[in-house]
Protein backbone atom coordinates (compact mmCIF):
# COMPACT_ATOMS: atom_id res chain seq x y z
CA UNK A 1 0.00 0.00 0.00
CA UNK A 2 1.52 3.43 -0.89
CA UNK A 3 0.73 5.96 1.74
CA UNK A 4 1.42 9.28 1.06
CA UNK A 5 0.18 10.58 4.02
CA UNK A 6 0.71 8.84 7.73
CA UNK A 7 -2.59 9.26 8.78
CA UNK A 8 -3.84 7.70 6.15
CA UNK A 9 -2.26 4.34 7.37
CA UNK A 10 -4.51 4.55 10.75
CA UNK A 11 -7.49 5.63 8.88
CA UNK A 12 -7.21 2.56 6.84
CA UNK A 13 -6.20 0.09 9.32
CA UNK A 14 -9.11 1.53 11.78
CA UNK A 15 -11.77 0.68 9.40
CA UNK A 16 -10.92 -2.23 7.66
CA UNK A 17 -9.94 -3.91 11.03
CA UNK A 18 -12.74 -5.44 13.49
CA UNK A 19 -12.78 -3.01 16.23
CA UNK A 20 -12.57 -5.98 19.10
CA UNK A 21 -9.92 -7.19 17.31
CA UNK A 22 -7.45 -3.69 17.53
CA UNK A 23 -6.12 -2.12 20.58
CA UNK A 24 -3.94 0.30 19.59
CA UNK A 25 -1.97 1.05 16.26
CA UNK A 26 2.05 2.21 16.44
CA UNK A 27 3.08 3.59 13.64
CA UNK A 28 7.14 3.16 12.63
CA UNK A 29 8.35 5.95 10.70
CA UNK A 30 11.03 4.99 8.77
CA UNK A 31 12.13 8.39 8.39
CA UNK A 32 9.75 10.28 6.46
CA UNK A 33 9.93 13.95 5.49
CA UNK A 34 7.12 15.35 7.34
CA UNK A 35 4.37 13.76 9.66
CA UNK A 36 1.60 15.02 10.42
CA UNK A 37 1.03 13.53 13.99
CA UNK A 38 2.92 13.99 17.56
CA UNK A 39 6.07 12.58 17.49
CA UNK A 40 7.12 10.79 20.88
CA UNK A 41 10.23 9.66 20.05
CA UNK A 42 12.98 10.08 17.64
CA UNK A 43 15.72 8.64 16.28
CA UNK A 44 18.95 9.81 14.59
CA UNK A 45 18.18 9.82 10.62
CA UNK A 46 20.85 6.71 10.21
CA UNK A 47 18.78 4.50 12.60
CA UNK A 48 17.94 1.23 11.70
CA UNK A 49 14.50 0.02 10.51
CA UNK A 50 14.84 -2.67 12.83
CA UNK A 51 15.72 -0.28 15.75
CA UNK A 52 12.81 2.01 15.43
CA UNK A 53 10.52 -1.38 15.56
CA UNK A 54 12.01 -2.35 18.19
CA UNK A 55 10.94 0.47 20.41
CA UNK A 56 7.56 0.28 18.63
CA UNK A 57 7.31 -3.81 20.08
CA UNK A 58 8.32 -1.92 23.47
CA UNK A 59 5.86 0.52 23.69
CA UNK A 60 3.17 -1.69 22.54
CA UNK A 61 0.65 -2.80 25.19
CA UNK A 62 -1.56 -5.76 23.18
CA UNK A 63 -1.33 -9.05 23.38
CA UNK A 64 -0.16 -9.83 19.77
CA UNK A 65 2.22 -7.80 17.62
CA UNK A 66 1.28 -7.67 13.87
CA UNK A 67 4.04 -5.87 11.66
CA UNK A 68 2.69 -4.47 8.36
CA UNK A 69 5.18 -2.96 5.94
CA UNK A 70 4.36 -0.08 4.10
CA UNK A 71 3.57 -2.15 0.91
CA UNK A 72 1.35 -4.78 2.60
CA UNK A 73 -2.24 -4.11 1.83
CA UNK A 74 -4.66 -4.55 4.19
CA UNK A 75 -7.76 -5.33 2.84
CA UNK A 76 -11.34 -5.59 4.87
CA UNK A 77 -11.16 -7.72 7.32
CA UNK A 78 -7.39 -9.14 7.23
CA UNK A 79 -6.65 -9.22 10.64
CA UNK A 80 -8.88 -12.22 11.85
CA UNK A 81 -6.93 -14.96 9.56
CA UNK A 82 -3.69 -13.92 10.49
CA UNK A 83 -4.84 -14.52 14.13
CA UNK A 84 -6.96 -17.76 13.60
CA UNK A 85 -3.63 -20.07 14.56
CA UNK A 86 -2.84 -18.35 17.65
CA UNK A 87 -6.42 -18.44 18.49
CA UNK A 88 -6.63 -22.32 17.74
CA UNK A 89 -3.55 -23.06 19.20
CA UNK A 90 -2.13 -19.94 21.68
CA UNK A 91 1.40 -22.23 22.28
CA UNK A 92 1.87 -21.12 18.38
CA UNK A 93 3.05 -17.29 20.04
CA UNK A 94 5.65 -16.21 21.58
CA UNK A 95 5.54 -14.68 24.96
CA UNK A 96 6.73 -11.04 25.74
CA UNK A 97 10.48 -11.55 27.95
Amino acid sequence: MNIPRCYSAHCILWNRTPSELLKEIILVDDCSYAPPFDITHEQDLMAKLNTCTHRGAREATGEVLVFLDAHVEATHNWLPPLLQPIVDDPTRAPRRL
